[in-house]
């Protein structure tokens, strides 16, 4: 058993809590225990572990990697083949998947859709907020 903190609380009675309880719901994916359904099924949502999802049945030829959607498929397959079908209408950089396009526009506009609500600077990713927004005091 690992010695992790991770999920358990600061306060003692309720680190104790979740140790004394018993696990009576566990992911059937990565056996993950919870103590309750509701922890379950967040746990599901944000790891995708539904045991009704579609099996892999879309392999890649190259390195064996599989998938449930013929598309996501495809789209792995352009980084063997180094394929770039996307291009950018204002530089001609071209890429492997639409969105990057579209995400890639962002640099040619000052579009900046992500807002710190504490010092209202802008931000064309959202890991480049992400990052900022854990730092930013104000």
């Amino acid at each position: 058993m690992q010695n992790s903190t991770k999920g358990i609380k600061k306060s003692g009675k309720n680190a104790q809590k979740i140790h004394s309880s018993s696990t009576r719901f566990r992911c059937v994916v990565c056996t993950a225990k919870f103590n309750d359904e509701s922890r379950l099924l967040i746990h599901k949502k944000r790891r995708g572990h539904f045991s009704d999802v579609p099996e892999r049945k879309h392999k890649c030829s190259v390195c064996s990697k599989s998938f449930r959607f013929s598309s996501h498929l495809e789209d792995h397959e352009r980084i063997h083949s180094n394929e770039k079908p996307f291009e950018c209408p204002e530089c001609s950089k071209t890429f492997r998947q639409a969105s990057s396009v579209k995400l890639h526009l962002r640099t040619h506009s000052n579009e900046k859709p992500f807002k710190c609500s504490r010092c209202k600077k802008g931000f064309r990713f959202s890991s480049n907020f992400r990052i900022h927004e854990k730092k930013c005091a104000g």
